[in-house]
């Protein structure tokens, strides 16, 4: 599975669409799209703001596929609107 794969599947888990994905990462509508489509790659800036925004999601897994999906006893930004 690739790194883009497993952050669908974050996204997937809490619900979270790709537009607000997008915008609370700060990147360009339709980037998650193209990069299933392979054309491009998540650099370190973005993984940077994935990790500020999304601070349960592990790097690790997320980078690797290593490991769990999610850090325990996390609360993120996001998740807190839910609550």
């Amino acid at each position: 599975m690739r790194l883009i794969e497993r952050l669908q599947e974050y996204l997937r888990y809490y619900n979270i669409t790709a537009y607000s994905f997008e915008h609370t990462c700060n990147v360009s509508n339709g980037y998650l799209g193209k990069q299933l489509k392979g054309k491009g790659a998540v650099c370190s800036d973005i993984l940077d703001r994935i990790k500020e925004n999304y601070t349960d999601l592990s790097l690790v897994w997320l980078v690797t596929g290593k490991g769990t999906m999610r850090l325990s006893a996390t609360v993120k930004k996001h998740e807190k609107k839910y609550l």
